[in-house]
């Protein structure tokens, strides 16, 4: 057996990511529209995946190992590569399904949940 291109692993990782997301609508009801993004320099302009989900910047990672080290590595280059945009990484390891990598507070601004102003409002009533 030959081993595996890393580049075209993530490379096939990254069409996987954009089919998935094709089968999707946003939430007014049109298609999300995903495709693989050019990878030649990183950043705001060359995502893995472009799509059309409002704010929204995706790194893909499809690796074996993905420890606490290595999460927080791919987290902050896709927050180096997101601008205004949310970085989320979107992992996966052979036979499993994809899962989502992004910070407490990122997560919470998606729910909806605001900060206090410890100031102001009162926490415990």
């Amino acid at each position: 057996m030959s081993p595996i291109n890393p580049m075209k692993k993530g490379a096939n990782a990254e069409r996987e990511i954009a089919h998935h997301l094709n089968n999707f609508k946003l939430p007014g009801g049109d298609p999300v529209i995903a495709k693989r993004g050019c990878q030649h320099a990183g950043g705001v302009d060359t995502p893995d995946v472009k799509h059309n989900i409002p704010n929204v910047h995706l790194e893909i990672k499809r690796c074996e190992k993905m420890g606490p080290a290595k999460a927080r590595e791919s987290l902050l280059q896709s927050a180096r590569d997101a601008g205004s945009n949310l970085p989320v990484v979107v992992w996966r390891s052979n036979r499993t399904e994809w899962c989502c990598i992004l910070t407490l507070d990122h997560m919470l601004a998606l729910l909806g949940c605001n900060r206090c102003d410890s100031d102001n409002e009162e926490r415990d009533k």
